[in-house]
């Protein structure tokens, strides 16, 4: 289960959150909306204070940042499109190199690596350190993570969660505890919208083949 959906869902997260990888190619737009000729790869970030790019020109003549401009960087890193704003702090032409100002969010739209299904599946979840459960519906799942709707937060972007639903599979009960670590949170028609990536693929496959082979589900509130 494997394909590749893009969706129209764009939402928040913060600059370390891309773990952009060196050689991360970013296209440039000035505040005119114009997208400059040449592109930009990605070489480090100096969370906080700024990152550190490098130029894509045949020679210093064809640079077209300026000191102290802001500028729109978009680019994909492999999992979702990502776009920012920033101020350009100092242009190194001799090195080709620029340092822009480090935005402290940025954002993102998904480009799905698993097949995703709409539910409304009752499971309840408790933080680390928590023995107490707390009520919540998956809305959309695939094995890689889900979508969860809650009327309170379940925690901070990178914070574990754990899980719990009971479903039949192969005609037995089955109890499945999902290790889940916070990845975005958005609005949603009955409250929150907390996305989360799955730790142990083993119970979340057998999740995944039950909830798309199965037409409807016994599930306990």
């Amino acid at each position: 289960m494997n394909h590749e959906i893009n969706t129209d869902e764009s939402v928040v997260v913060g600059i370390q959150e891309l773990r952009l990888r060196p050689g991360t190619e970013m296209k440039i737009q000035d505040s005119k909306d114009r997208t400059l000729s040449h592109e930009a790869q990605f070489v480090a970030v100096f969370p906080g204070k700024s990152i550190l790019i490098t130029l894509l020109v045949d020679n210093t003549k064809s640079i077209e940042l300026q000191d102290g401009d802001n500028y729109l960087f978009k680019g994909f890193n492999g999992k979702y499109d990502f776009s920012f704003t920033s101020r350009v702090l100092q242009v190194e032409a001799a090195q080709f190199n620029a340092r822009i100002s480090c935005p402290v969010s940025v954002v993102v739209k998904f480009v799905r690596g698993y097949l995703r299904a709409v539910l409304n599946l009752p499971a309840r979840y408790s933080a680390e350190g928590r023995n107490s459960l707390t009520p919540v519906v998956i809305k959309d799942l695939s094995a890689g993570g889900a979508g969860i709707d809650s009327s309170e937060p379940l925690g901070n972007i990178g914070d574990k969660i754990y899980l719990s639903l009971q479903i039949k599979f192969e005609k037995k009960n089955v109890d499945l505890n999902l290790v889940s670590i916070i990845k975005h949170v958005t609005q949603s028609d009955s409250g929150l919208r907390t996305g989360v990536e799955f730790g142990n693929p083993s119970q979340t496959d057998k999740l995944m083949r039950t909830t798309t082979s199965t037409p409807s589900l016994n599930l306990p509130a």
